[in-house]
């Protein structure tokens, strides 16, 4: 599924299917979901890879984090740690590669995208959007369609705090996948009742799983660090 691929290449799954055949003597790069179909003429016998990516890419790469709701609120004790797993939605490129490095020609979800903004204009941060359930052990979700974040959450306070949300920045991001998974980390200390600090790892989600390819264009440019500060409820 996902990794490298030469031409020819054909690709089908759930309802997703990518192609390179040969067109005279350039090549034709065919994608289609449903009724959507993409195409582009490559000159060159194409070669690369087909990678899970930053969902931060559609409908345009605007967004600067990823916003999820808990489908469930959960209720943290005093001083008290967890482990939760919650799914995001994924996003993938197909790549080009050659000496001098890798080019995307294609990005595409099963996702239907939606942005928001966590606060409140125009200090807000606009994000993309989405809602999970709660999970304690990993969940086996179809990893073209969702990926799983682990996220360690602390609470620093000396009494009960309701989580109802997570805010994780574009930086923060590390991807990795395998045949059944595409898998990311990050930690969540909690500050205040409305108040916590988000932070992404960059260690391997599991053992033996290849790490994604970064392809957000405005990682380096991100305002918001690695390091997230929700401020505006939690």
């Amino acid at each position: 599924m996902f990794g490298s691929f030469s031409a020819p290449y054909n690709f089908s799954a759930q309802g997703l299917e990518l192609s390179f055949t040969k067109t005279g003597t350039a090549w034709t790069y065919r994608r289609s979901i449903g009724e959507q179909v993409v195409t582009q003429v490559i000159s060159e016998e194409p070669k690369g890879f087909f990678h899970p990516i930053e969902p931060l890419m559609l409908p345009k790469p605007v967004a600067t984090a990823l916003q999820i709701e808990f489908e469930q609120p959960f209720t943290l004790g005093p001083m008290g740690k967890a482990v939760v797993f919650l799914s995001f939605p994924v996003e993938m490129g197909v790549f080009l590669t050659q000496r001098e490095g890798s080019h995307m020609i294609d990005v595409l979800t099963l996702a239907q995208p939606k942005l928001t903004l966590y606060g409140k204009a125009p200090e807000g941060i606009l994000c993309r959007f989405h809602r999970s359930p709660l999970s304690f052990e990993t969940p086996a979700l179809d990893p073209l369609r969702l990926g799983v974040l682990r996220l360690a959450l602390h609470n620093t306070e000396p009494r009960w705090v309701t989580v109802t949300q997570t805010v994780l920045s574009a930086q923060a991001m590390k991807l990795f996948f395998n045949d059944a998974l595409v898998g990311m980390s990050a930690t969540m200390k909690i500050l205040d009742r409305d108040k916590a600090e988000v932070e992404g790892t960059v260690e391997n989600f599991a053992p033996g799983m290849t790490p994604g390819h970064e392809a957000y264009p405005l990682k380096r440019l991100n305002p918001l660090g690695r390091k997230l500060q929700m401020e505006e409820g939690i």
